[in-house]
């Protein structure tokens, strides 16, 4: 599938008309809730997570906007722009969310592979968004994940980026930590990244089944999509 096919699925202007007007989507997102959240209590926690299962990492909203545009200049610097597709297969780490928030500021899009899948699934899943970058882990429950992405890179022609989170990288990788968490790109790219902001109805993610009853199949989403699988109140349709 190619990036100028996925970019191009969007709802119509009639379908945005008629959810906006239920109040199932809206004409901001989940960037803009950021922003009200970091203003209005910038110190509070936002995330709370396990890091290598026994470190605790607690980011307040204003660490963790700040690594939500500094994740959007590393992508920049990696010339990943709007349209594209970045793919990522990492367990439950507090880097997930900012690199999502990241994709959806530049415009790219952002596909989470499960850690469960192998390099047979793992290439076809590669190929069939055209990714341009993969995030991965270098090793998890046993399984060395850098090097089965490694193995891949021959026929994966389109993926120009391997980007590895651990203690392993080689020299053809990127570390993520060194380039995404210890970079200033918030600083050095501040004038290209204030001019970007999300589109609401622009697909932003491709999410994959399971596979437990055929190949996994991609379904796409916008951030008004994903929106409205988290809203709680009743809505009425006409």
């Amino acid at each position: 599938m190619s990036n100028q096919l996925i970019a191009a699925c969007r709802p119509s202007a009639t379908t945005v008309e008629k959810y906006q007007k239920a109040g199932i989507w809206r004409t901001d997102t989940i960037l803009d809730d950021l922003a009200r959240w970091l203003d209005r209590t910038p110190d509070s926690v936002a995330v709370l997570a396990l890091e290598d299962r026994h470190d605790v990492v607690r980011l307040t909203y204003r660490e963790f906007a700040k690594y939500v545009t500094r994740f959007a200049g590393a992508l920049h610097e990696l010339d990943v722009r709007s349209g594209q597709v970045v793919a990522m297969q990492l367990p439950n780490r507090w880097q997930v969310g900012p690199l999502m928030l990241a994709c959806a500021k530049i415009g790219a899009i952002f596909a989470p592979i499960m850690t469960s899948i192998r390099p047979r699934e793992l290439e076809r899943v590669l190929r069939r968004v055209n990714a341009a970058v993969c995030v991965t882990v270098d090793s998890w429950e046993g399984f060395d994940h850098s090097a089965a992405l490694a193995g891949l890179t021959p026929t994966l022609p389109g993926l120009r980026h391997r980007v590895v989170l651990g203690d392993r990288v080689s020299a053809d990788e990127i570390d993520f930590r060194a380039h995404f968490e210890q970079t200033a790109w918030e600083q050095t790219h501040a004038d290209v990244l204030g001019e970007m902001s999300a589109d609401p109805d622009q697909v932003a993610f491709i999410l994959f089944t399971s596979g437990t009853t055929g190949e996994p199949k991609a379904a796409l989403h916008t951030l008004n999509t994903a929106h409205a699988t988290y809203m709680t109140d009743s809505v009425k349709i006409t």
